[in-house]
């Protein structure tokens, strides 16, 4: 990826200056990829855009809201959040049955994920079946009083074998990717994994 990405984005026509940004300044650092090519095409006069649905996306207040139904749904949209989205509430002192739902959140650590609305690639993300009942209590009650968390039913991926190296031997590992399709004009155009 990194030795493409220079010669990919050199390629492009001038005529093209829009792109999609679909990657995470901290995940790029951490990996030590140069930013430098994007620069180079920002130079260039081109611009690059997260898709609509990814700043959306990235609060899970959103997430909370639509499996809640607290926004206008068609009856098709409505079947389509209920087979994609998982039950995910927001954890509010300040709604009507907060306490219920305080309540069900502890008795029910082992079904359930807090994630902090904010945050990307799985950071701020606690899962109750691999934390003891006094660290879940923890964070949840932290928060509920920062507001800024909901709590998600949590969902068993799909593991995949996949060919990493590691220190210059290829081994396997099971991961378990999150796919993320695109698609420009209702037509397929492309995948991201994440895992």
């Amino acid at each position: 990826f990194r030795s493409n990405l220079d010669a990919c984005l050199h390629s492009l026509s001038p005529d093209t200056c829009v792109g999609v940004r679909h990657f995470h300044a901290f995940e790029w650092r951490a990996h030590d990829i140069d930013f430098s090519p994007l620069q180079r095409a920002l130079d260039r006069g081109f611009a690059f855009y997260f898709p609509q649905e990814a700043a959306m996306l990235a609060n899970k207040r959103i997430l909370a809201w639509l499996s809640e139904k607290n926004c206008y749904l068609s009856p098709d949209e409505s079947r389509l959040v209920d087979d994609l989205i998982p039950w995910t509430r927001e954890l509010l002192t300040t709604v009507s049955g907060a306490r219920d739902l305080y309540r069900y959140v502890l008795d029910c650590q082992d079904r359930l994920v807090l994630k902090r609305c904010m945050s990307l690639s799985s950071r701020d993300v606690v899962v109750g079946r691999l934390v003891a009942a006094d660290r879940w209590r923890s964070v949840v009650e932290a928060a509920y009083v920062a507001g800024d968390s909901v709590v998600q039913e949590f969902v068993e991926h799909e593991s995949a074998q996949i060919y990493v190296d590691v220190d210059g031997k290829v081994d396997f590992r099971k991961v378990y990717p999150v796919l993320s399709p695109f698609f420009v004009d209702g037509e397929y155009c492309g995948c991201q994994a994440r895992y």
